[in-house]
């Protein structure tokens, strides 16, 4: 209740002078009390709801930035390994001959793409009956499907100059050739560096040949490959 007391100002009638004016503000008696009352509610609960958002942001930007700095981001590649660039040898090509070596580069945390470069120097004395002179650039994709278990298809476009055994002659020409592996990376972390060993065996067989030569129909159609590889990432 709030009582006010109004005295009449000197030289001018008021026309309640010496009365006392009562005014009564309450719940039902005035609409805008309500209204203050559920807007001060309404406004305690967002600021609780806001203080609790903010809270739980400022908690993962902390969490966020202290995993950020114990493993970068930009370090993070393949099947857990240190470096998402990787440099890939094979011991076991130079049996057929083939010199190759090879790069991949993590795509994402699953899959690897693969370019190199191969030179091809293999002989047949029985199918085939000729030696291989080729040129081949190495395009693939290695995926990761579980833990370092990996499948990988290859392709090697190859420019071959191939020598004849049945004529003599030289046969140059282009020629596409395949391969799919499956394949176990095994790593050893050194002073933050990954050097792994992968054993990768697989199939290969050939698509694409101009400019056959001789008892070309009589070559292999499919080639066990057994591949594999020492890499490092850097």
């Amino acid at each position: 209740m709030v009582t006010a007391d109004h005295s009449a100002t000197p030289g001018r009638p008021m026309p309640w002078k010496g009365r006392d004016v009562k005014v009564r503000l309450s719940s039902t008696g005035s609409p805008w009390a309500g209204k203050l009352g559920r807007r001060a509610t309404i406004l305690r609960t967002f600021r609780s709801t806001e203080a609790a958002v903010l809270f739980g942001l400022l908690a993962w930007a902390g969490t966020a930035r202290a995993e950020s700095a114990a493993v970068p981001s930009e370090s993070l590649a393949t099947a857990g390994a240190l470096g998402r660039w990787g440099l890939e040898v094979s011991p076991t090509f130079p049996l057929a001959p083939i010199y190759m070596a090879q790069a991949t580069w993590s795509a994402w945390t699953y899959g690897d793409v693969v370019a190199g470069y191969g030179f091809q120097h293999m002989t047949s004395n029985s199918r085939g009956a000729g030696q291989t002179h080729g040129h081949s650039l190495l395009l693939g994709y290695r995926q990761f499907i579980w833990k370092a278990l990996n499948l990988e298809v290859q392709a090697w476009p190859t420019y071959d100059r191939f020598q004849s055994y049945v004529d003599g002659r030289v046969y140059p020409g282009f020629e596409l050739w395949c391969e799919a592996y499956i394949g176990y990376r095994f790593d050893l972390v050194i002073r933050h560096t990954t050097f792994y060993i992968l054993p990768q065996p697989g199939i290969g067989w050939g698509m694409y040949r101009s400019n056959k030569w001789p008892r070309f129909p009589d070559a292999k159609k499919y080639e066990f490959v057994p591949q594999v590889l020492l890499g490092v990432r850097l």
